[in-house]
């Protein structure tokens, strides 16, 4: 058996031309589509991953933001109601030193006005303790007080000078 050397098939480049050639210029332009496509989606996938990288630092951001926020208005908080105590406090001392002062009036003390023993302690002048008649009396100035007790607290009560 011989075989023919001879015709198209000689030169190799009909088998090329029709089945090798095509085939491979058809697979070459598959496998260019396929990694065309697959590069798209590999730009695509990136593309994704940034925008929700983006999407993620913003809302941190956005979360810190509001941290800060919500701390500067706690703070805020805090220093308004320090400043309310605070006159709360001075408007304590005021009506105190008032009322200890309506009390330093020498009008005020009547024979029978009563004080309690903060107010008596507060006065402008040094009270001296006397006994008469085994009754003990406290002078302050021109005015006279005899201690008494008032639902078990020491008061004084504003008396005549003692004989």
């Amino acid at each position: 058996a011989s075989v023919s050397r001879g015709g198209p098939a000689a030169g190799g480049s009909f088998g090329r031309a029709s089945r090798g050639g095509g085939r491979s210029r058809d697979r070459g332009a598959q496998t260019q589509g396929r990694g065309g496509d697959r590069s798209a989606s590999r730009g695509d996938r990136q593309s994704d991953r940034s925008a929700n990288q983006g999407d993620r630092q913003s809302g941190r951001q956005d979360r810190n933001d509001e941290r800060r926020d919500d701390a500067g208005d706690r703070q805020e908080h805090r220093q308004d109601q320090a400043g309310d105590r605070q006159e709360f406090r001075q408007d304590e001392y005021d009506d105190h030193w008032d009322h200890h002062e309506w009390h330093d009036d020498a009008a005020a003390y009547v024979v029978g006005a009563t004080l309690v023993a903060g107010a008596f302690t507060a006065l402008s002048c040094s009270a001296t303790q006397t006994v008469v008649n085994g009754v003990t009396y406290y002078g302050c100035g021109d005015r006279w007080f005899q201690p008494t007790y008032s639902g078990g607290d020491v008061t004084y009560v504003v008396v005549d000078p003692p004989q």
